[in-house]
């Protein structure tokens, strides 16, 4: 039976530290990720919780990684939810060294 949702999003992030432990080389993680690094970066609807934000901030802790931004635009994704439109950026990658 497959994992919910929520389970394999739980599982993706307890694995990354694992992960990070076991290469021994230069790497980057490029992807989107829909976490946040800062509150601003969303804009409008509900702010982001702090589990939200801890979750990929405590892996570039643990990891030691660093965070490279890309050129453009902060918010990289919209949707309108009850007349409301909400912004969110998940333009970064994430370069373990």
């Amino acid at each position: 039976m497959p994992l919910p949702k929520l389970t394999k999003k739980t599982h993706f992030w307890n694995y990354l530290p694992e992960l990070s432990l076991v290469i021994d080389s230069p790497w980057w993680l490029i992807g989107d990720f829909n976490e946040l690094e800062h509150m601003e970066e969303k804009k409008g609807g509900l702010p982001p919780t702090p589990h939200r934000l801890n979750r990929l901030n405590n892996l570039l802790t643990y990891t030691l990684a660093e965070s490279v931004k890309v050129d453009g635009s902060l918010f990289t994704w919209k949707k309108r939810l009850h007349s409301h439109l909400i912004y969110e950026s998940f333009g970064s990658g994430h370069c373990w060294l």
